[in-house]
């Protein structure tokens, strides 16, 4: 509550902005944060609230630089949707076609893995049976580093069957983007995206000066140091970018006209529900709307250890980015509160205009 002292917004922010801010930032976890929206007339409003170093220390400025995490995912997506809207790649390609160095496969079903099942979801990979790589402790990753290890897994289910979210797909699609471009994934995207004019910037592990000071309380086992633990840089293309709400709602909204592959895409494959959350997913976004909402969003979310993210499009094409310096104690329940929170709060808006 002492960290709404430190708040303030924009001189157009709508009320139900700032008070979004603050609910995403009770529900999860953090002592400080940003909340940005812009309309799809492009017209910007942002709040932000708490201290970058402490209580009572300097405020949180629009400028100041928070941890993505997942939704680093929105950027990786929307470049591999830019390469084939310029036939570089087929989103039904196999993605194995772009790793002709692997000769065979110990699970035949991987030859069957298309770009689109990785985009949303669908590929057959599930971190709950098997566990992740791109963030097991202290070990490197075998992607992007170790393609190897693909002719010897085994998928955990049939690819197209179901959706189970992880960090893998965007690993094995950050490799595809390199191969298509013959570039290095992070050089790639801040060539074609200019990230330095929205002040955005990939994470190595420590922090960066212009960057938040991060709540730990609420990790049961990891603190400050936690970023000597995993590979930032193979963390790239699913949850290694960095910046303010304000710069990624920016950058967002640029990416919202691009035909004919779109990040609203709706077609998700499989059997799904859009009334509830992380149950459909197209391009990047998992799909929600409420059974009596003509709203229909896009949710992006992302979780570090003391960092935490939210980034929504609307089927309007408005964006609402949020970002904070903690975490949630019950990590999906407090998520998915934000996420109704956010919901509700951009279809009043639109009601209203």
């Amino acid at each position: 509550m002492l960290s709404g002292w430190a708040a303030d917004c924009s001189s157009s922010s709508p009320e139900w902005l700032g008070r979004f801010g603050r609910a995403a930032g009770w529900h999860g976890g953090s002592l400080a944060g940003q909340a940005t929206y812009i309309s799809p007339q492009g017209e910007i409003s942002y709040c932000e609230r708490g201290w970058r170093n402490g209580a009572w220390g300097q405020a949180v400025t629009p400028e100041t630089r928070f941890r993505f995490a997942s939704a680093t995912k929105v950027l990786t997506a929307d470049a591999v949707l830019a390469a084939a809207n310029e036939q570089k790649l087929a989103l039904d390609d196999p993605f194995l076609i772009y790793l002709p160095e692997l000769e065979s496969v110990a699970d035949e079903r991987l030859k069957t893995v298309t770009l689109r099942q990785l985009l949303n979801h669908s590929a057959g990979f599930d971190r709950l049976k098997t566990p992740d790589t791109m963030f097991a402790h202290a070990k490197t990753p075998w992607c992007p580093g170790d393609l190897a290890r693909l002719e010897r897994i085994k998928l955990d289910f049939d690819p197209g069957a179901r959706h189970a979210y992880g960090n893998l797909g965007y690993c094995l699609l950050g490799v595809v983007l390199e191969r298509v471009y013959d570039e290095p994934f992070r050089e790639l995207v801040e060539r074609r995206y200019a990230l330095s004019d929205y002040r955005l910037a990939f994470v190595d592990g420590p922090y960066l000066p212009d960057e938040v000071r991060y709540d730990f309380r609420n990790s049961n086992f990891y603190m400050e140091n936690y970023y000597r633990y995993f590979d930032f840089d193979a963390l790239s293309s699913s949850a290694g970018l960095s910046g303010s709400a304000l710069g990624y709602a920016r950058l967002i909204h640029q990416m919202l006209d691009r035909e004919p592959h779109s990040l609203r895409d709706t077609e998700s494959g499989g059997a799904c529900r859009r009334d509830e959350f992380r149950s459909c997913y197209g391009h990047a976004f998992n799909i929600y709307q409420r059974e009596d909402d003509p709203l229909v969003t896009y949710i992006q979310s992302g979780n570090l250890i003391g960092a935490s993210s939210l980034a929504v499009v609307d089927h309007h094409g408005g964006v609402l980015v949020w970002v904070g310096n903690g975490m949630p104690r019950d990590m999906q329940a407090a998520m998915d509160t934000i996420k109704e929170r956010a919901y509700s709060a951009l279809s009043e808006h639109y009601r209203h205009h």
